[in-house]
This record gives C-alpha cells, sequence and structure tokens, in this order.
C-alpha cells in the first residue's frame, strides 16, 4: 500500500504550506527554452520518454534535485511540438511586414500573445515566472508548458496573415512599377535572413554528421546506454537536414518575390502561378504533416480498454460499490487510467487531481494512515494489486480472483488469462460499508470530530436501500425503514447536490465530514439524489459563441465589401 500512500502525498503538494515543494510540483513540467528547435526540427530531441525510435533526451519532466541525487525522473515527456520551418517562416513574416500592412494592430496583437505564451511555457526556466506565479489562482496551473498550446494558436493566426500579405502582393509584369520594385525591395531582407538561417541549419547538420561519433560518446558519458545513444544521434542529425531542406524551400518561395526576374518567368508559364505555388506550399505542408504523424499520433494499444476476465469479474460481483488499487504503479496505472473508467467501474483511486478540493485533502491525508478503514468507509468492495500483498492482508480482506498477464498479438498487447497462482489478484474486502445505506439520523459534528471519526467501524444499518436506476450524477433509490432514518450515500458532498423524498424536496446533508445524507421517515420511500450545478457558466459561454459568430459574420461582410470596392 505504500505505492498509493505515494500517490496520494505527490497529489496533494498542490495544497501543501511548504511554498518551495509546491513550486517545484507546479513547475515541474516547464518547457526547456533550448528545445524550441524540435518546432522545425521533428524529432530532434526525441519523440517522447522510453521511445524505441526516439528517446526524449531533454529535461522536461526532470525532478528537482536530480543532478545531485539521481532521484525521481531524469526527465519525462509524452508528446512533442512539431510547427514545421515553413510555418513558422510565414508568422515571422507576418511581423516582419506588419508596419506596412493595414491589418497592423491585429498582427502586433497575436504576434504579443505568441511572445507571452512561449515565454510562460518556459516556466521555471524563465527568471519572470516566479512573479506570474503570484498572481491569483495561477499558483495552481501546473505544467507551464500547456502554454505551448496557446503560442501554437497564436502562430497559426501569424502565419496565415503572413501567406496573406506574400501572395497579395503585386504581380509581375514586363514594365514593372516603381511600387512593385519598391515591394520586391522590402522583401530582399527577408529573404537574405532566410538564406543565412538556411546556411545555418546545413552547416549544423553537416557539424553533427562530420562528428557523429563524438556525440555519442557524450551520450554515453552522460549515462545512456549505448544502443540507444546510437538512435538519439542520427535523429538529431535527420531532423536538422529535415529542417535545412523546408527551409531551402521557403527560401526559394522569398525568392520569387524578391527577385522579378524569377517573377516574371512564373508569370511568363501561367497567369495563375501565384495560386499554384500556394497549392504546391499547401501539398509540400500537408505532406510533411502526413509523413511525420507516425511520430506524433499513437494509437493505444486496445487491451489498455477491451473488456478482459478481470473487468467481467469486477461487473459480476461489484454492484454499486468500488474498487480501490493498492498501487499505481505500472499496470495498474493502465488500470486507473483506461481500462476501469472505460468500463464503467467505479474506482476510489484518481490518476490526477492538481486542483485538490480542501476536505478531499484533508480526507485522504488523514484516511491514508489506515488505508484498509478508508476504504470500507467509502464503499470500496475489492481491493486490485499483487499476490504477494496477500500476506499484508490476512484478516482484512481474501483473494477472490488471481491473473497473470501475457504478451498479445502486436507490440505493447497484453492478455489477462485468469490462474489459481497469478501474480496479480484481486481482494474482497471485509466488512466494508454499502455505497447507500440506511442508518440511524445523526447530528452534523464539527469538522474535527467528524474527521477523527473517519475510518471507523460503519454506523449500524436499520433499514434498506435499494438501487432502482443509476447513472453518474444521479441515483434513485427504495429506501425503507421502521423508524425515522437517515440515507447515507458514500458519495463526496457538495452544495450542488439535490435530492427528493417521494418527490419533495429534501436537503442534502454534509454527514460524515465528506458525505452525504438524506433524512427519510419511517415507511417505504423512493429517494432522488442528483447532481444540478450552477448553469451560469454554460449560459457564459453560449454568450462567448454567440459574440465570436456574430463578429466572424461581421468580418466576413467587411471582407466582401472591401473585395467588392478593390
Amino acid at each position: 500500500m505504500s505505492g498509493y500512500k505515494q500517490h496520494v502525498k505527490g497529489s496533494a503538494q498542490m495544497q501543501t504550506e511548504n511554498k518551495q515543494a509546491k513550486w517545484d510540483y507546479v513547475t515541474q513540467w516547464s518547457f526547456p527554452p533550448e528545445e524550441m528547435i524540435a518546432f522545425v526540427a521533428p524529432g530532434y530531441t526525441g519523440w517522447r520518454s522510453n521511445e524505441p525510435e526516439g528517446p526524449y533526451w531533454g529535461r522536461m519532466g526532470r525532478s528537482p534535485g536530480w543532478e545531485q541525487t539521481k532521484q525521481g525522473f531524469q526527465n519525462f515527456k509524452l508528446e512533442n511540438t512539431y510547427i514545421g520551418v515553413i510555418p513558422v517562416v510565414f508568422a515571422l513574416f507576418a511581423l516582419f511586414s506588419c508596419r506596412r500592412s493595414k491589418n497592423r494592430a491585429e498582427i502586433l496583437f497575436w504576434g504579443g500573445s505568441a511572445l507571452a505564451a512561449l515565454v510562460l511555457s518556459f516556466g521555471k526556466y524563465f527568471p519572470l515566472y516566479s512573479i506570474f506565479y503570484k498572481l491569483p489562482v495561477v499558483n495552481s496551473i501546473r505544467n507551464p508548458n500547456k502554454f505551448l498550446q496557446v503560442f501554437q494558436v497564436c502562430l497559426a493566426i501569424l502565419t496565415a496573415y503572413g501567406v496573406d500579405t506574400l501572395f497579395r502582393s503585386s504581380g509581375f509584369s514586363v514594365q514593372s512599377s516603381a511600387h512593385q520594385r519598391s515591394n520586391t525591395q522590402s522583401l530582399k531582407p527577408f529573404f537574405y535572413f532566410l538564406a543565412g538561417i538556411l546556411v545555418l541549419f546545413v552547416l549544423w547538420a553537416l557539424s553533427l554528421t562530420m562528428n557523429n561519433v563524438e556525440d555519442i560518446s557524450r551520450f554515453v558519458a552522460q549515462g545512456w546506454p549505448q544502443e540507444v545513444a546510437r538512435t538519439i544521434v542520427p535523429n538529431k542529425i535527420a531532423a536538422l537536414w529535415h529542417a535545412s531542406l523546408m527551409a531551402a524551400i521557403a527560401t526559394a518561395v522569398f525568392a520569387v518575390f524578391s527577385f522579378p526576374s524569377l517573377g516574371k518567368r512564373l508569370s511568363n508559364l501561367s497567369k495563375h502561378w501565384k495560386m499554384v505555388l500556394g497549392a504546391v506550399l499547401v501539398l509540400i505542408v500537408a505532406a510533411d504533416a502526413v509523413k511525420l504523424s507516425k511520430h506524433y499520433v499513437k494509437e493505444m494499444p486496445r487491451s489498455y480498454i477491451e473488456a478482459n476476465a478481470l473487468t467481467d469479474f469486477l461487473k459480476k460481483g461489484l454492484g454499486h460499490q468500488r474498487v480501490a488499487l493498492l498501487s499505481q504503479q505500472g499496470i495498474y496505472g493502465i488500470w486507473t487510467s483506461y481500462l476501469l473508467p472505460y468500463n464503467k467501474i467505479s474506482t476510489f483511486n484518481f490518476s490526477d487531481m492538481p486542483r485538490m478540493a480542501n476536505d478531499y485533502k484533508a480526507f485522504l491525508e488523514t484516511g491514508q494512515r489506515n488505508p484498509l478503514n478508508m476504504w470500507r468507509f467509502s464503499a470500496v468492495k475489492y481491493l486490485l494489486g499483487p499476490s504477494q500483498a496477500e500476506r499484508q492482508l490476512t484478516g482484512q480482506a481474501r483473494k477472490v480472483f488471481a491473473y497473470d498477464l501475457t504478451q498479445g498479438v502486436k507490440a505493447g498487447e497484453f492478455k489477462v488469462v485468469p490462474s489459481a497462482t497469478g501474480q496479480h489478484a484481486v481482494f474482497e474486502l471485509l466488512n466494508s460499508s454499502p455505497r447507500y445505506a440506511v442508518t440511524a439520523p445523526v447530528d452534523p459534528l464539527p469538522d474535527e470530530q467528524a474527521l477523527a471519526a473517519v475510518g471507523q467501524l460503519p454506523r449500524a444499518e436499520i433499514g434498506v436501500a435499494e438501487v432502482l436506476a443509476y447513472r453518474p450524477g444521479k441515483v434513485k433509490l427504495r429506501v425503507s425503514a421502521d423508524a425515522p432514518a437517515q440515507l447515507r450515500a458514500a458519495e463526496k458532498w457538495d452544495a450542488d447536490w439535490k435530492a427528493s423524498v417521494r418527490g419533495k424536496p429534501a436537503k442534502v446533508e454534509r454527514i460524515d465530514f465528506i458525505c452525504q445524507g438524506v433524512d427519510v421517515p419511517a415507511g417505504m420511500h423512493e429517494v432522488v439524489l442528483w447532481y444540478a450545478p450552477s448553469k451560469l457558466f454554460f449560459y457564459m459561454q453560449c454568450a462567448g459563441y454567440l459574440v465570436l459568430f456574430v463578429s466572424l459574420g461581421k468580418m466576413f461582410i467587411q471582407r466582401k465589401e472591401s473585395h467588392a470596392a478593390d
């Protein structure tokens, strides 16, 4: 059960009073600035952690103090961000040319937004992030690298402005006007800038190609296995040559617009040369994305979610009770995150909870002193864990199912094979509380006393609660008792939970520190509990979408009128 306790401890760090521990936890997945090269050189820093075709070798996700202690993560990254040289070039061109653009204000806004999102994604690697971190709510935002998503949106908009600016420039004619000559002269500095970037990429790629043996030795010296280093270095070289090729294409496109003689040759071939050139660029970018997609989009193994012998057993005997996992490492992490939720099996465990409510945090911290009693309190019927845990659970739970895991047909797949001597097991927790129970009414206790009572033996039942219908967020029960009683629901109390008894509204009390309680009179009654949060935010979203669509419609009409005037 130590694995479970460690998981709860890590999640609770979001609410810890230790400022340094919270800072380390919140900023662990900050985007290292040197990895921006991966925006244009696909796979330069690897594709993801533990990826055989390209293991990630950067420092994102590195645990604080790893360099000294070698404890925790050296790095951990499950996704990579590739934008491509061509989109980045056009985004930069939008900023370069905005001084003469009628959309100057919009371009500067999106440029500023892109820059702000990028530097915020650096997190702890950006000196001013500590100031941003002190703003209200911000210190509960884990993983600064999330700002890269905002950065990509802003960059995409800038790219569109850049394409629009370049391809709406005047065409070439035999007698170039002064205005046309001015346009081409203004493009030449940007063309020379691109040519310089192209030369740098080629020189960098050549340097790595000629010194690949030394680079492999450097990775080995850092602790990477020889065979892994032999994968990393060729990937770096290939990434830079890929960036060089795309940079050459972008440079060639801008050369056409920067030098009238080239443009005239194309215009002599076809009066629609701009349309053709634009289509070719789109095809190149699309082909680039398709070619690289296998590294960025990975299909989840179906065995992560497919029903198997384990899920069949749990569904057969679980009813409306819960499952708890003794550990969330290895295969049990897959059970928690994918298999059990997908098969609609209620679990006590959570995969991650970065913004844990204070009452839930207090409940978990108190309960982890005796997890078995906490699980009984929370209506857990089955425990999942390694078979050797049976010794720790003697007298508390009994083994009811065992299984082994074998390799599936495809790489990464596995099979659950029932076996009396299997390495993994399901244990039935003894004396667990029902999820819905009818007990004697109790007066709410102060939080300190109620919290201290968490994990004590379940209250005696004085009636019967039968589930008539259930779905997440709503349950209908038939409750019967010979005297006034209280329906205890082992669900987290929230002010947005509502109840009715025989169709009449009833109050949902907060009992046992975190559970729900509904008073019911003697006799047989139908009780309904449902979650009904405020719709204010929904209406705000609808209003936001309305404003967006009206704005887009207005912009479309203005653009149409502008084209008609031209």
